[in-house]
């Protein structure tokens, strides 16, 4: 049951309102079943699948939305029906949508997890450091240092020679 829920794109959280429990209760059952954390594992898989897919067709112009629908009228002036079930059969007409990327990218990153990484690795002396294990405080100070070695090299009045040097 939970992954055909999340087959059709919903997430686990969406879940608890098909069987009427909390987000709690979904949560330990993660925690104390193996079953629901496999079904879970498997239906995240899909819910992966349907939104990059969704994510490419919008990128790609092969998203569409409904431009326009219309009853189909028979000869008798009156709307024609499925015989299977019952329902009003329509002419519909459908476009390309631009969609909204941003909707789609808050989208991946809330059920996903997708985060922005932003890693930067310089070398200043002799150590190289992750910008990420600094604190902010010393994220500036070295920044301050490197915008004065730069300066440095910008103000230095001899030429640096990169050409090959040949054995």
């Amino acid at each position: 049951m939970l992954i055909e829920h999340m087959k059709q794109g919903l997430g686990i959280e969406a879940f608890g309102t098909v069987i009427h429990v909390g987000i709690n209760v979904l949560y330990r059952w993660l925690e104390e079943e193996s079953d629901f954390r496999e079904a879970r594992n498997e239906g995240a898989a899909y819910l992966h699948r349907n939104l990059t897919t969704i994510g490419y067709q919008l990128s790609t112009g092969q998203l569409k939305r409904l431009k326009s629908e219309k009853p189909m009228i028979g000869t008798d002036g009156k709307p024609l029906l499925d015989p299977k079930t019952g329902e009003v059969l329509y002419d519909r007409e459908y476009e390309p949508t631009t969609g909204n990327a941003a909707s789609w990218i808050f989208l991946c990153k809330n059920l996903l997890g997708w985060r922005n990484e932003n890693h930067v690795t310089y070398e200043l002396g002799s150590s190289a450091k992750q910008s990420s294990d600094l604190t902010p405080e010393e994220r500036m100070k070295e920044i301050s240092e490197m915008t004065k070695a730069l300066e440095e090299i910008e103000n230095a009045q001899s030429v640096i020679d990169i050409t090959p040097k040949r054995a």
